[in-house]
């Protein structure tokens, strides 16, 4: 039975990963509420489902979902995991080994990784699990080129990557920066990315670099740009940020609103309880 009376119907093959979100107080007079809770109402009514953007969903850079994998930052102290299972490997599949024995969702298609000896950022495309001697195959993009094949017995690390030196280029009186790397980046138009580590380029400020934004175009697979809104650039540059410019791709998936709960609320007061559980779709 639905907020509305009516009777519900949910797929049951949406069987993928199942969360819950809560927001704290919301003013009910606000706009931008009464379209959040439109929304999620339309959601879980007609059983549609939604494209979203989670920080720290698997894919994000934020929460690695693979078991066995070490964070490339000093501070981490776990120990090393998966490795890479062999010398000369190349295209859309990478032989790992030394995870948890038959265990199923070593990692989920999202998750991204690097590896030692390729200066690449990988996303996993599909679901990977182990087998009894711990080894796993990863479906990834972008693929391996012939030639640049990983480190064997690389320890796979949780994925963001820092970008080529001075990556960043600006065009005077545009908000579009152009960001270059000297291999392929995993995302595409649409997708969201975040930078973070950059200098100042072209009058454009740190804290407007270094945030999420939207990837608008990919003149290639090396290169995107993302058109960052306020003031204008001041002058061109066609290469800057520095040389500790680190790019982290945020995960997107499709979603069902399997239920949520909130209470009402006059335009002066505020809506508090909101929460809304999620599960993946197909």
């Amino acid at each position: 039975m639905g907020q509305s009376g009516a009777i519900q119907t949910r797929s049951e093959a949406a069987q993928g990963r199942m969360w819950q979100e809560a927001w704290p107080a919301l003013p009910a007079g606000s706009e931008d509420v009464q379209e959040l809770l439109t929304t999620i109402e339309n959601l879980y009514n007609t059983g549609a489902t939604c494209t979203l953007t989670h920080y720290l969903l698997p894919g994000s850079g934020k929460a690695a979902h693979g078991s066995g994998l070490v964070d490339p930052s000093p501070s981490d102290s776990r120990p090393v995991g998966a490795k890479v299972n062999g010398n000369d490997q190349s295209g859309t599949s990478l032989m790992t080994f030394d995870w948890t024995a038959s265990e199923t969702g070593v990692m989920k298609a999202g998750d991204c990784f690097t590896v030692p000896g390729v200066d690449v950022l990988f996303r996993v495309t599909a679901d990977a699990s182990s087998d009894g001697s711990g080894l796993a195959t990863l479906t990834i993009e972008p693929p391996i080129v012939a030639g640049s094949s990983p480190t064997n017995s690389g320890a796979l690390s949780v994925g963001y990557l820092t970008l080529a030196s001075n990556p960043i280029a600006t065009t005077n009186g545009s908000t579009t920066i152009t960001v270059t790397h000297g291999s392929a980046l995993p995302t595409a138009v649409g997708h969201t990315v975040v930078l973070s580590g950059s200098a100042a380029v072209g009058g454009i400020s740190t804290d407007r670099l270094n945030t999420a934004m939207a990837v608008v175009s990919m003149p290639d697979a090396d290169s995107f740009t993302a058109d960052l809104g306020g003031d204008n650039a001041s002058s061109t540059v066609s290469a800057g940020g520095g040389s500790s410019v680190v790019f982290t791709p945020r995960a997107t998936l499709t979603a069902v609103v399997l239920d949520y709960t909130d209470s009402t609320a006059g335009p002066d007061e505020f809506i508090g309880g909101l929460s809304v559980t999620f599960r993946e779709a197909p």
